[in-house]
C-alpha cells in the first residue's frame, strides 16, 4: 500500500501526526519522480496532491502557515500543468479546489481581502468549466459551492445583502441538481443547507416571514431523508438543527408555544443522538443548547420553574464537558453563561454569580476571552456585589 493510501486510512481514523508522516514520506517519493522529469504531467500532478495532502492534515491540528504553504505549492504545480494545456478540465478544476483551500486557511487566519481573492479565483474557473459543459453536475456542484464560500464570507463581514445573492446563487443550482435527480441523497442535504444559509441571513435582516419559509424548506428536504435513512445521524442533527432555526424564528415572531414544540421536537432527537454516543461531545454540546433555548422560552412562558429544570440539565452537560478539557475556551465559555442563566432567575445566585465571574477572569488572565465578551465581566462583578448584600 502507498504512503498516501496508508496517511488516508489514518486520517480517517483520526491519527493525523502519523498520517502526516506517511503523506510527507509519500512527498519525498513524489518530489523525486518529478524532478527526474519534469515533462511527465501525471507525477507532476501527483506532486500536486501530495502537497495538498500535506496541507489537508496540518490544518486540524493548527498549523495553519505551514498549510498554507503546502496549498500554494500545489497551486503553482497546478498552475504549470493548466498552461501547458488550457482545455484540460481536470487541471482547472485541480486549480479551483486548491484556491478554496488557500482560501479557507486564509480566511481562518482572519485575512477576508485575500480570502475574497482566492474564492473568487476558484469562482472564475467554476464559472468557465460550468459553461463548457452545462450538463457536467459534478461542475454545477462545485460551482454552487464556490458562491456559498462567498456568501459565507460576506455574512462574516456583515454584507447580508452581498451574502443573500450569494446563497441565492447557490440554491438554484443545488436546486437544480437536486430536480435532476431527487435520489441523490448527497445533493438533497446541499439543498436543505442552502436553504438555511438563505433563512439565516434573512433572520438576521428582520425578514421573519421569508426566514421561516426557507427554514421549513430545508425542514421538509431533511424529514424525507431521513425517513428514507433513519440510522444516518448526520442527517437526524441536521433535522435537529432545522427544529431549533424554526423555532427561534417563532419565539422572535412572538408565537411562543409554537416555538416550545419546535425546540421539543428538536430535543427529542437531540436526546438519542447524545445517548448514543455519550463520547461524541459535539452531540452533547447541542443537547446543552437545545434544554437551554427551551428554558428561554418557558420563561417567555412565565414558567419560570420549569424553565429553571431545563437551565440546569443543560448545566449538567456543560459542567461534565468542562471537566473532560478544562482548556477549551468555548465550553468554559458556555459553562458560564449557564450558571448566569440560572443566576439571573433567583437559582443560587450569590454563588453562581461567583461562578461567572471566576470563569470569565481566568479566560481573560489566558487570553482565551473574546474582547467582545470582556463587556460581561463587570457587569457579572456587579451582580454578585448585589446577590452578596441580600
Amino acid at each position: 500500500m502507498s504512503h498516501n493510501k496508508v496517511g488516508d486510512v489514518q486520517r480517517l481514523q483520526g491519527d493525523l501526526r502519523q498520517a502526516l508522516r506517511s503523506y510527507q514520506a509519500g512527498l519525498i517519493i513524489a518530489r523525486k519522480l518529478a524532478a527526474a522529469d519534469s515533462a511527465n504531467a501525471d507525477w507532476q500532478r501527483d506532486l500536486a496532491v501530495s502537497y495538498e495532502r500535506v496541507g489537508v492534515v496540518l490544518v486540524p491540528q493548527g498549523k495553519l502557515a505551514r498549510a498554507l504553504e503546502s496549498f500554494r505549492t500545489s497551486l503553482q504545480i497546478r498552475k504549470r500543468l493548466a498552461a501547458t494545456d488550457p482545455r484540460n478540465a481536470r487541471w482547472q478544476r485541480d486549480m479551483s479546489v486548491s484556491q478554496d483551500r488557500i482560501g479557507d486557511v486564509l480566511r481562518t487566519q482572519g485575512h477576508p481581502g485575500q480570502t475574497l481573492m482566492a474564492y473568487q479565483a476558484s469562482l472564475e474557473i467554476r464559472k468557465r468549466l460550468a459553461a463548457s459543459d452545462p450538463e457536467n453536475r459534478t461542475r454545477r456542484r462545485d460551482l454552487s459551492v464556490s458562491h456559498n464560500k462567498i456568501g459565507d464570507l460576506a455574512r462574516a463581514q456583515g454584507d447580508l445583502f452581498s451574502a443573500l445573492g450569494s446563497y441565492r446563487a447557490g440554491l438554484v443550482l443545488i436546486k437544480d441538481l437536486t430536480m435532476s435527480d431527487p435520489t441523490n441523497a448527497r445533493w438533497r442535504r446541499d439543498l436543505s443547507v442552502s436553504h438555511d444559509r438563505v433563512g439565516d441571513v434573512l433572520r438576521a435582516q428582520k425578514e421573519l416571514g421569508p426566514a421561516l419559509n426557507s427554514y421549513k424548506a430545508a425542514l421538509s428536504e431533511r424529514q424525507e431523508l431521513v425517513a428514507l435513512d433513519p440510522n444516518n445521524a448526520v442527517g437526524r442533527r441536521d433535522l435537529s438543527v432545522s427544529h431549533n432555526k424554526i423555532a427561534a424564528v417563532l419565539r422572535a415572531q412572538g408565537d411562543f408555544q409554537q416555538a416550545l414544540d419546535s425546540y421539543r421536537a428538536g430535543l427529542v432527537i437531540a436526546v438519542r443522538l447524545a445517548a448514543s454516543d455519550a463520547r461524541n461531545t459535539r452531540w452533547q454540546r447541542d443537547l446543552s443548547f437545545t434544554h437551554e433555548r427551551i428554558g428561554d422560552v418557558l420563561i417567555d412562558l412565565k414558567q419560570v420553574s420549569r424553565a429553571l429544570l431545563s437551565y440546569r440539565a443543560g448545566l449538567v452537560i456543560r459542567t461534565r464537558l468542562a471537566a473532560v478539557d478544562p482548556g477549551n475556551a468555548v465550553w468554559q465559555r458556555d459553562l458560564a453563561w449557564s450558571h448566569w442563566g440560572l443566576a439571573k432567575h433567583g437559582d443560587r445566585p450569590r454563588f453562581r454569580w461567583g461562578q461567572v465571574v471566576a470563569i470569565l477572569k481566568a479566560l481573560d488572565r489566558k487570553g482565551r476571552l473574546a474582547a467582545s465578551d470582556r463587556k460581561w465581566i463587570p457587569v457579572a462583578e456587579k451582580n454578585l456585589i448585589r446577590a452578596s448584600a441580600q
